[in-house]
This record gives structure tokens, sequence and C-alpha cells, in this order.
């Protein structure tokens, strides 16, 4: 189960620091989470924007401690774009990459498969969730997910290909 927790802009100021958006523009609620390929943060910079940046232990740093970071706009609770990011070791080898997931209305968890076994993300802050995988990573990356509500019962699977933007 990835570990995650609602931060403040005061006790993330630090981090924050180091996004492309996150020290000027960063609003509450922010999303820590910290799963087996990685740590990210997902934000919103504006009511109808949502920044997040990511970190994995073996990948390149390009902004502070994030291999990755990525904006877009956010709508209605959704965003309409996975805004995959890819991110590589200092040889330029993928070594992980990050998309964001739309939970539904009542969806408590998704999972998503990883190289045997499923990694479970807890829905939080009304926000996407910001998932990762280290299988079949390219440009489209493959999400194989699951949607649960709070009971344990399956909501919906879904496969999201996810590219990087052009």
């Amino acid at each position: 189960m990835t570990r995650f927790r609602l931060q403040s802009k005061r006790h993330m100021r630090g981090l924050l620091g180091t996004c492309p958006s996150g020290p000027v523009l960063a609003a509450k609620p922010i999303v820590e989470r910290i799963g087996v390929n990685g740590r990210d943060i997902t934000f919103l910079t504006a009511p109808s924007e949502i920044e997040g940046c990511d970190r994995n232990p073996r990948a390149r740093a390009i902004h502070g401690p994030w291999c990755g970071s990525s904006g877009w706009g956010f709508r209605q609770g959704r965003v309409s774009d996975a805004r995959l990011d890819i991110c590589t070791d200092r040889r330029g080898r993928s070594v992980v990459a990050f998309g964001w997931i739309n939970p539904l209305a009542h969806a408590k968890w998704i999972v998503v498969d990883q190289p045997g076994f499923r990694e479970v993300y807890p829905v939080a802050a009304n926000l996407p969730v910001r998932v990762s995988t280290v299988t079949e990573i390219g440009s489209p990356t493959t999400f194989n997910t699951a949607q649960y509500d709070a009971r344990g019962v399956l909501l919906k699977r879904q496969t999201v290909k996810a590219a990087i933007a052009s």
C-alpha cells in the first residue's frame, strides 16, 4: 500500500521550493505519496490547474530532487490527460513512469498492476492520483488499473495509455 499524507504549504515549503510552480503557486491541499517506485507531491496551483513533482532514487534529478514534473488543467475534479513523466537514470535509460489517474466518484483506492504485485493508492483530497509503473515504459506507457470503493467492491478496471505531450 502506498503511503500518503495531506500536507500544508508551510510544512512542505522545502520540497515545494524545488517544484517549478510550487514555491509561489501551491494551494491546499498538497498530497504527498510514497510508493514502491518513487515519491510525488500533487497540488493545485490555481482552482483550474494542477501540478505534480515526481521522484525516484535511481533517476537523474532535473528540478531539485525531482526527476519529473507535470502541470495540467484541472476541471470538475479531473485532468483530461495523464501527463506522463518518464524518469531516466544518468545514462538516459528509463527507470519509472508517472501519470495521473482520475478517481471515480466513490473510489477509495486505485490499484495499479506492477511486475509480480499490485500497488494500492488511496484516493485523497478529491485530486487525481499520481501513480507509477516500471513496466513497458515508453510513449505511450500503459497503466493497468482497478478502482475500488470503501467496502472493497470493484468499481472499474481500466487500461490507461499515457503519452508524452508533444
